[in-house]
């Protein structure tokens, strides 16, 4: 005789949450240990009456791999019954996954710089920020008095609209672009080539500063040609500059000025920073992985967003999930500035909220310290 199940007295089941990874491992190695810290906290605080079960999806996406691996990926975690899901990070791959997410109607929970893709189950907490990095970047070339660059994006569908609200921020400070380059996002010998004599062009123009909007390996590229040719110049780049982070750029980066997510004065980040250190001591030692504050941050959000959403759910269902995100609200962002916050709202799914969501860092010899914050140019303002 097969035992009597019974739900009202039998423990809870878990709720299941879909991690879908579309980043290398050097990431990943952190992050998972840093997602199972979080939910640890969640369950330890009393405020969820149920285990959580985080699904774990790793695939080989952009930009080397297939946006169709990252879209299976997604679709093999709503099959095997998840709530929401987190990730993916590329930007491109969060472009691609708006429709699925519609047709499953299963939430997302991305981690893209992008902000074009979200919808009514997509919702975002931004690694890095499309619109905004392009005023930031040319609130410091206002801030240094530079007014004649160069301009270098990727193909991405992203770093093209990355570049697309640099030149609308270039007509609205004054600054002249005096000669712009699309490369190849991938790492090859055609691109790099093509990159060195980029660098030759555009140091023919004696420009004040030099502009890349990049990501995967171009900025790697772009960095790297430009310190071979001993291309002193003021030079700054959008949020891919997060490798920096990573002593095997130091070489070629030193120097950079890029936008971030890392701002010493954030409060939920130092303490977010100390105690997954104490939980993990060995993640914080060079030899077995960096661990980049930025990226703590980000991922710490993206949990954190999507764990408050299923609290406050009033159905334990994808829809519910999706109504319960919707009440989430001004909830400490270890991402930006002290006062970054997540919200979201029945239209509103771009989850990190603040005058200083991106902030300026500069690699100087090896150290990446604060550069600035975005500044409004009061001079260009009309009324």
């Amino acid at each position: 005789m097969s035992e009597k199940k019974d739900p009202y007295w039998d423990a809870a089941k878990p709720v299941k949450i879909g991690v879908l990874m579309d980043v290398p491992e050097r990431h990943y190695r952190f992050v998972f240990p840093l997602y199972d810290f979080i939910v640890d906290r969640y369950i330890n605080s009393g405020r969820f009456h149920r285990r959580i079960e985080l699904v774990r999806k790793i695939v080989y996406g952009p930009p080397a791999g297939y946006i169709a691996d990252v879209m299976k990926g997604y679709h093999e975690l709503c099959d095997e019954g998840v709530l929401a899901v987190i990730g993916p990070n590329h930007s491109d791959s969060n472009l691609a996954i708006t429709a699925h997410a519609e047709a499953r109607q299963v939430p997302v929970m991305s981690l893209g710089a992008i902000h074009s893709h979200v919808s009514e189950y997509v919702f975002n907490v931004c690694w890095g920020a499309v619109p905004e990095d392009g005023h930031i970047v040319a609130s410091w070339l206002v801030q240094n008095g530079h007014k004649r660059v160069t301009l270098t994006y990727d193909v991405a569908a992203h770093c093209k609209i990355y570049a697309q609200y640099f030149r609308q921020a270039c007509e609205r400070n004054n600054i002249k672009i005096l000669a712009q380059k699309c490369h190849s996002d991938v790492n090859d010998k055609f691109a790099e080539e093509e990159m060195r004599r980029t660098v030759v062009e555009h140091r023919a123009l004696n420009p004040d500063a030099i502009v890349c909007f990049g990501t995967g390996a171009s900025q790697l590229i772009w960095g790297r040609v430009v310190h071979e040719a001993k291309w002193d110049v003021p030079r700054i780049m959008n949020g891919a500059f997060f490798q920096a982070n990573y002593s095997y750029t130091h070489e070629f980066f030193d120097g950079w000025v890029g936008t971030g997510l890392w701002d010493d004065d954030n409060p939920t980040l130092n303490k977010l920073r100390k105690e997954f250190k104490q939980a993990y001591p060995a993640l914080g030692e060079p030899e077995v992985l960096e661990v980049p504050p930025e990226l703590l941050a980000i991922y710490r959000d993206g949990m954190v967003a999507l764990l408050e959403g299923v609290l406050a759910a009033s159905i334990l269902t994808p829809e519910g999930v999706k109504h319960g995100l919707e009440t989430v609200t001004h909830v400490p962002a270890a991402s930006g500035g002290p006062r970054t916050v997540i919200t979201f709202g029945p239209n509103e799914r771009r989850g990190l909220r603040g005058m200083d969501l991106m902030v300026l860092r500069r690699l100087n010899n090896g150290k990446l310290v604060m550069e600035g914050r975005f500044e409004p140019n009061l001079e260009n303002t009309l009324v």
